[in-house]
């Protein structure tokens, strides 16, 4: 048989679903796949020639006390310009938000800029340089990604997407992904990302637009950063002068395969007493590995469905919180939530309806 840079690998898992009101609750057997990608010279060329890219940082709480959230801003063409684009086609943005207190209330509102909303959507998540899937805890991701897409904590987006349909965001094909790191820095740089994200779309049978959010989970001990000339921020926990932000999500437009959402999911560790960084305290749910894992993840999750293409989706528009999406006006403070039965340690998501940070809808 022909051989194939793309594997195919039907994974059984058994998933309690909650019926509606949660009276009962049936079980059922669902095959996720799993593909294999390996990144070539095509997907470096692809990811030199992007267009229309906005990112939005989830910036670890200690990063701007006392900096100045303005350095993160970009003119025009800037990003277009270090990602070899010539010329540009755009003014990308990056958008981040300072941290916020504190806080069970908002007092205020977010508003919908001029972009779309994600209605529906599969999942995708990217496992980078782990064959087992299994780095970032046991069980992977995908499940905390599929029962928060059945749990009630999700339906807090209806008020955004306009929806109040159950079974809106799901879990698709999962990709695992090859990319060769270099010690000793280990750090990977946007572009690095950019050509992840292309090699993983393929791999899925080009499965994008804004049905389709790929989360790229970054091993235990690989760095990413950011250009110098964008002010060099970095998630990086082994060095604390550049370590600025938690993970990020982003919409890129490739040139041969189009509009992609993605997240990028750094390894939620080391912490300690003194470096808590972006990971949770001991004495969580599910061990501090998977739920960090899962608290970032959720943060991007609906911070990409509320504003898939920042700052166009829904946002604070005016005061100091002005370009806060919707994970980062309740940043800080976590809960202890049921998701389709099973409890995580998570932050709460800013609702219009309540003007609160709330755990469902």
């Amino acid at each position: 048989m022909k051989s194939n840079r793309f594997g195919l690998i039907a994974v059984a898992t058994v998933l309690s679903l909650a019926l509606a009101g949660g009276v009962a609750a049936a079980q059922m057997v669902t095959q996720f796949q799993t593909v294999n990608a390996q990144v070539t010279q095509a997907d470096a060329v692809a990811a030199s020639h992007v267009s229309n890219i906005r990112i939005h940082v989830q910036l670890r709480q200690e990063a701007l006390k006392g900096g100045n959230p303005a350095a993160w801003s970009l003119a025009p063409g800037t990003l277009d310009r270090l990602l070899g684009n010539s010329p540009p086609q755009s003014s990308p943005a990056i958008v981040t938000a300072p941290d916020t207190p504190t806080i069970s209330f908002f007092p205020g509102r977010v508003t919908k800029g001029p972009g779309t909303v994600v209605v529906s959507a599969q999942s995708h998540s990217v496992f980078l340089n782990c064959a087992g899937d299994l780095c970032w805890g046991n069980p992977n991701p995908n499940t905390f990604l599929t029962n928060l897409g059945l749990s009630t904590f999700v339906h807090v987006l209806d008020q955004y997407a306009g929806s109040t349909a159950n079974g809106r965001y799901t879990v698709g094909t999962a990709v695992n992904a090859t990319f060769p790191i270099y010690a000793p820095a280990n750090t990977l740089s946007q572009n690095d990302i950019l050509q992840i994200v292309h090699a993983s779309a393929v791999a899925t049978g080009k499965l994008v637009g804004y049905g389709h959010i790929y989360h790229v989970f970054l091993p235990k001990g690989v760095d990413t950063c950011f250009d110098p000339s964008l002010g060099g921020g970095c998630y990086s926990p082994d060095n604390f002068s550049t370590f600025v932000f938690c993970a990020y999500h982003e919409s890129v437009q490739f040139s041969d395969i189009g509009h992609v959402l993605y997240t990028v999911e750094p390894f939620q560790w080391p912490i300690s007493s003194t470096n808590p960084g972006c990971s949770l305290p001991p004495g969580t749910p599910n061990g501090q590995v998977i739920d960090s894992t899962a608290n970032a993840l959720s943060h991007e999750f609906f911070e990409t469905v509320s504003d898939p293409d920042p700052p166009n989706g829904f946002t604070v528009p005016l005061g100091p919180m002005s370009g806060f999406e919707i994970g980062d006006v309740c940043h800080g403070p976590f809960a202890n939530l049921s998701l389709n039965g099973h409890s995580y340690a998570i932050q709460l998501e800013d609702s219009n309806t309540y003007e609160a940070c709330v755990n469902s809808n």
